[in-house]
């Protein structure tokens, strides 16, 4: 079932960029584009990755999802630069392993994960949101 989901998703996702053009050729603005995205790489043993986002071409998911009240693996001043270097699989929540594992199936290799991306205080509380 999830083979002929990730299949359809790919058809629109491919109908999307061949019949709306004029969707492709907005320009993106610097400032509404995430300042990290997380290189997932497209592969199972890939590494992965937060990275500075230098091109706003690049295509990326964007997970939803509702944080609950358990911590959650976030990017904070004392974790970003071990977060650049690889974060744990291991260490990642069910939810983001899951929409980490969809994104390489639909071959897309970055996400976009508010608590990883965006940099928040030992608090929690987002500080930039960059």
């Amino acid at each position: 079932m999830l083979d002929v989901c990730l299949r359809l998703a790919t058809e629109w996702i491919n109908s999307g960029q061949e019949e709306h053009p004029d969707c492709h050729s907005v320009q993106r603005l610097p400032d509404h584009f995430p300042a990290r995205l997380i290189n997932i790489g497209v592969d199972d043993g890939d590494i992965v990755r937060l990275v500075e986002t230098i091109n706003p071409d690049v295509s990326f998911v964007a997970l939803s999802y509702c944080w609950g009240n358990v911590g959650v693996l976030k990017s904070t001043m004392e974790s970003i630069k071990s977060h650049m270097t690889g974060i744990s699989w291991h260490s990642l929540p069910k939810t983001f392993q899951d929409a980490i594992t969809i994104t390489r199936r639909l071959r897309i290799p970055y996400l976009w994960i508010d608590a990883l991306c965006i940099t928040l205080p030992m608090t929690g509380r987002p500080n930039q949101a960059k």
